[in-house]
């Protein structure tokens, strides 16, 4: 399994079943460095979806109970496993992200922090539920990240804007 993607770069690889085998092993990892419940930590994104090509980055949930509060404890227990915050400034959410190196260049995995049980939590796995149970909606959810990918100027900005208006379609069906 290639698992990473340099900074800035959007590519849509073929599904890899090994994503699953990988979220798997992260999330007993996490779940014993922090002590959190197996139960709030989730595989979401593209490597979450059936036979969905994605960009080779695992993208994972964390609930906490009292979020925006995260606390020291949680942070060195994230560390201690790679993962490092990201200057990214999201309301509703704290980014980490784990690196192949320490040139910080090829991201391999994001850990998004968010209120369990929360809004954001709750739209995120339903969009993969909901992707997960429809054909249609992958097929539909494919086109339009292959359309984006094929633009010259895509950014990886761009590309996770210009996914948004289908993300908040699909949850609200």
């Amino acid at each position: 399994m290639k698992l990473g993607l340099a900074n800035h770069k959007v590519d849509v690889v073929k599904h890899d079943p090994a994503w699953r085998q990988e979220f798997v092993r992260c999330r007993s990892e996490l779940a014993l460095m922090t002590e959190i419940p197996l139960t709030q930590i989730e595989h979401i994104g593209s490597t979450a979806i059936m036979n969905m090509p994605a960009k080779p980055i695992i993208d994972m949930v964390l609930g906490i109970e009292h979020f925006p509060h995260v606390s020291p404890k949680l942070i060195d227990a994230l560390k201690s496993v790679g993962f490092l915050r990201l200057k990214v400034e999201k309301q509703d959410e704290i980014v980490f992200a784990k690196f192949t190196d320490d040139s910080y260049q090829v991201k391999t995995h994001y850990l998004h922090i968010t209120q369990y049980q929360g809004q954001l939590w709750r739209d995120w796995i339903q969009f993969r539920d909901r992707l997960n149970g429809s054909a249609e909606l992958r097929s539909e959810y494919l086109t339009l990240k292959f359309s984006l990918v094929e633009q010259a100027e895509i950014t990886i900005e761009k590309y996770t804007d210009a996914k948004a208006e289908f993300v908040k379609k699909t949850i609200s069906i």
